[in-house]
């Protein structure tokens, strides 16, 4: 069994021999290295190739190089198996400890001088070595020369918990070349750095699993092309304070922060006069190529994808761009290809905008990067368009179009009278629409689904919202702004920690009315917002129906809001009323509010609460009269001192329908002196119960009611004098609605008492009369 330092060995050995692969042919064609997320690229002959790196084997060169680069990985198989019993890293190589350089007098064969004279035509060369530095440590510095040199083709290693410096540093140095080496492991210095420098060349190398691949600051006169910079953690290639720079045809990819916060691919701060060109810029987790402050930078030719993915496969919507420009100026941007994002502009003003060029040779997706800056009457109307930026126009007219997969689908900024109609917005991995200092917007018909954030808003003035579609994530957000309408909307998120449907900030006169809102944690969110509308919207199986922080001068009425934890949230409000609501199985919250009032005045009353225990059999303003009413007689405890003083007993607002008038009569014929008994509990409503619904009776049927309203069902009535009468009882709900029901009663005289004599005599008689007949048919039957 190998010991650790064996292991180690074996290890290294195996990284220097992956990455020689890079070396074995005159064309670069990219090829999987089995068992890990790197990629070998052969190299081109020509130092500026006018074309792409091809990706495809074509020619019978490249079928050539195909076999050779299987044949070099067949044998880097072998050699790895082999180094397990070898401790030096390669026969390429000689291993030797660091070299360190602080002069021109120092370029000698003890630091690793194998050739040359330190002239430009017959540099010095430092080439062949293998150096492992551990735990901290560079493996080549060189500071403070003038003499033209040439590192190449070495391997150069740092720990992979390294906290030390970088692999090649390169201070206040001019005319060095690095060429054909492979560095990694400087988990978080550089591969290559280089400060103060110039007319330095940087070609043909790969650096890998560095924290920056190739950093350069306050430079001038640099080429960096042909190089591989992947797995880096904070950037591939990164610009600071340098001018007359060129980066050409680079592959910079899958370079990846685990903590989300870097893994670019090429950075630009400070800098001027930069070309960026041919360059392929993949699957980094943070932006493809971001540039702030700059001046005089070219962009042409670049291909961008899958950048601000993280490798777990989730992506990572600070950094979702494949090109972002910052206050920078004289920007000129050219046959950019960008598959699955776009470019992301953000200048403070809008003349920083002037300098931008973007044509429409740029494509997201294939399809054109339409850019409109300073115009009057902008349309872009059912053609094809990858993504549109707006910038400083007025007039425009955007209808029938649809974007995505891109960063930001649409951006408008600085625009006035601005109509957006019947386009889908779908899959951006930042914002579907995002709208910067606009006045006059409408937004209708549009889908705008699964961005990472449908639309953002902010310095608005006038912007309407409405029968739109918002489905995924993030949803709608409005900040400082004025007068906004968002109604009759459905928002919809099928993802379970998904954050807000619709929220509002620092803005003012707001309207939310008719909307659909489910599935958030959030359904609508307003913080430090005056005078705001919240009126009939279904709110939805949220974690929060509304929720209103720190607002005033707001009205929540006529909302629906059902199976949220919680249905409404007051924290720090005032000046606010709330009534005709529905809490069905939604609990409402008011946090250390002032004067927020949770019901209208009597009898208009207050909100609907499916948990309340409350019983109505009493009317009124104090509630102290006899009879219901609609309104429960006691109040509805919301939080601490917080209360609903007339809470409903049926949800409010929903259409009321006629009750049903029924009864019945016991018996339906009798007497003068007989009592009849009248029952009407067989009354009923769809949306009252019977012990709110209330009666009235007219016994004779003769229009005039006997008796005054109440909700006691049950009369009894003996009428004077015989007769028929259609008894009517009038049935009246909560609403007010009535109905009536009819029932015919019979009622007749008393029979009269007779005297008792003239009784006994009658019944005398009838006695004597069947005694004498009797005697008779006895004396006539009886023998002579």
């Amino acid at each position: 069994m190998l010991n650790q330092a064996e292991t180690d060995n074996s290890r290294r050995t195996a990284q220097a021999l992956r990455h020689a692969c890079f070396r074995q042919s005159d064309v670069r064609t990219r090829i999987p290295d089995s068992g890990s997320e790197k990629f070998c690229w052969e190299r081109t002959t020509d130092k500026y190739p006018d074309s792409h790196i091809s990706h495809v084997f074509g020619t019978e060169r490249k079928w050539k190089n195909v076999c050779l680069t299987f044949s070099g990985m067949i044998l880097l198989t072998f050699s790895t198996i082999f180094v397990s019993f070898v401790s030096e890293p390669s026969s390429a190589y000689t291993t030797r400890s660091g070299i360190y350089i602080y002069n021109d007098s120092q370029f000698l064969p003890e630091n690793g001088v194998t050739d040359g004279i330190g002239t430009e035509s017959d540099p010095y060369i430092i080439e062949g070595w293998y150096i492992y530095v551990m735990p901290i440590g560079t493996c080549i510095e060189i500071i403070n020369t003038r003499a033209h040199f040439v590192i190449r083709n070495c391997s150069l290693q740092g720990d992979s918990f390294s906290v030390g410096p970088d692999i090649i540093e390169l201070d206040n140095v001019q005319n060095g070349t690095v060429e054909n080496v492979v560095g990694f492991g400087m988990a978080v210095g550089s591969g290559l750095v280089a400060r103060t420098c110039s007319n330095l060349t940087v070609t043909n190398n790969s650096f890998d699993g560095d924290g920056y691949g190739v950093r350069l600051s306050g430079c001038h006169d640099i080429r960096v092309f042909d190089n591989d910079l992947t797995d880096n953690r904070y950037a591939g290639i990164s610009l600071a304070s340098s001018w007359d720079i060129l980066v050409r045809d680079n592959n910079v990819h899958d370079n990846q922060d685990p903590n989300s916060y870097g893994g670019d691919g090429v950075t630009l701060s400070d800098c001027s006069n930069i070309t960026i060109t041919h360059n392929n810029m993949t699957g980094n987790s943070g932006v493809g190529l971001w540039e702030t402050t700059c001046s005089g930078v070219t962009i042409s030719n670049n291909s961008f994808a899958l950048n601000g993915w993280h490798r777990s496969g989730l992506p990572l919507t600070r950094n979702a761009t494949g090109i972002y420009i910052h206050r920078s100026t004289d920007t000129n941007l050219s046959e950019n290809n960008l598959t699955g994002e776009g470019v992301y502009i953000y200048h403070e003003t809008e003349e920083e905008y002037t300098t931008i060029s973007l044509n429409t040779s740029n494509t997201v997706n294939g399809d054109p990067i339409r850019f409109f800056r300073d115009s009057v009457g902008v349309r872009c109307e059912g053609i094809p368009t990858g993504q549109l930026i707006v910038i400083n126009c007025s007039d425009v007219k955007v209808s029938g179009i649809t974007i995505g997969p891109a960063s930001v689908g649409m951006m408008i900024k600085h625009a006035t009278d601005v109509e957006i109609a019947d386009c889908r917005i779908h899959g951006n991995m930042f914002n579907g629409l995002e709208l910067w200092d606009i006045t006059n917007v409408t937004l209708s018909a549009c889908n705008l689904s699964e961005n990472a954030f449908q639309l953002v808003a902010e310095q608005f003035t006038n912007l309407t919202l409405s029968s739109c579609g918002i489905h995924g994530y993030g949803g709608v957000y409005l900040t400082r702004g004025d007068y906004a309408n968002v109604s009759g909307n459905v928002f919809e998120n099928p993802i379970s920690w998904a954050f807000r449907g619709l929220s509002m900030s620092s803005a003012n006169h707001l309207v939310v009315s008719g909307n659909n809102i489910s599935g958030y944690m959030e359904g609508v969110h307003g913080e430090g917002c005056d005078d705001v509308v919240i009126e009939g919207n279904d709110v939805f199986e949220n974690e929060q129906g509304p929720g209103l922080w720190e607002c005033s001068h707001f009205l929540v009425v006529d909302n629906n809001l059902t199976s949220n934890v919680v249905g409404l949230r007051l924290v720090n409000c005032a000046g606010g009323l709330v009534y005709h609501n529905n809490f069905q199985s939604s609990q409402a919250i008011d946090y250390v509010n002032t004067d927020t009032r949770w019901n209208e005045s009597y009898p208009i009353g207050g909100n609907y609460w499916s948990d309340y225990a409350g019983t109505d059999e009493r009317r009124g303003p104090a509630q102290d009269e006899i009879g219901a009413d609609g309104i429960g007689d006691t109040p509805y405890s919301i939080y601490m001192s917080a209360e609903d003083r007339y809470p409903l007993m049926r949800p409010a607002n929903m259409p009321n329908t006629v009750p049903v008038a029924s009864f019945t009569a016991e018996p339906l014929a009798g007497d003068v002196a007989t009592v009849f008994q009248l029952n009407a509990s067989g009354a009923w409503d769809k949306e009252d119960s019977i012990d709110v619904l209330e009666v009235r009776w007219d016994f004779e049927g003769d229009g005039i009611w006997d008796t005054g309203w109440t909700t006691e069902m049950n009369a009894s009535h003996q009428f004077g004098a015989a007769g028929t009468y259609n008894v009517t009882v009038e049935v009246r709900d909560s609403g007010g609605l009535t109905n009536i029901s009819t029932v015919q009663v019979a009622v007749t005289n008393v029979i009269p008492e007779l005297d008792v004599l003239l009784i006994a005599i009658v019944m005398a008689a009838v006695l004597a009369i069947v005694l004498f007949v009797f005697s008779w048919k006895k004396l006539k039957s009886s023998p002579k």
